[in-house]
């Protein structure tokens, strides 16, 4: 035995009742409206771009001819400070890749480039640094 849906009664035609402008008013006439609290991020004067696009204007990236035409691949101070940092990390996980300044992206790539004095351990540059990159 099969279970039915019991039958709606369809309005007719002119039963239709049409809601007019000054009806919407009156029934939400007693909501207050929004305040505009838009939260906008402060304009700096400095200048971010993804890692990649810095890679690019900087010269620390390289198209491939063969056998992939139309890849790039990235030098190895780039490829350094990315796993330094977890710029591939970033980019996965927050879906598109970090934002630097240019002054940080050249500070990460010097980070990357040798380990402080007397440590075996890369630190990398803080303002460069993926939250996240595994610790």
């Amino acid at each position: 035995m099969t279970k039915t849906k019991p039958k709606r009664d369809k309005p007719q035609p002119d039963e239709v009742v049409e809601i007019g402008a000054e009806t919407h008013e009156k029934s939400t006439s007693h909501v207050p409206p929004r305040p505009r609290t838009e939260k906008r991020k402060p304009q700096s004067s400095v200048e971010t771009k993804s890692v990649d696009n810095w890679a690019r204007e900087l010269g620390h990236r390289r198209w491939i001819r063969n056998p992939h035409p139309g890849r790039y691949e990235y030098d190895s101070e780039h490829a350094c400070a990315a796993v330094v940092h977890g710029w591939d990390k970033h980019a996965h996980h927050a879906g598109r890749p970090m934002r630097i300044s240019k002054a940080d992206y050249l500070a990460a790539i010097e980070a990357a480039k040798r380990p402080p004095p007397g440590t075996r351990r890369y630190q990398p540059h803080p303002a460069a640094l993926s939250p996240h990159k595994e610790r």
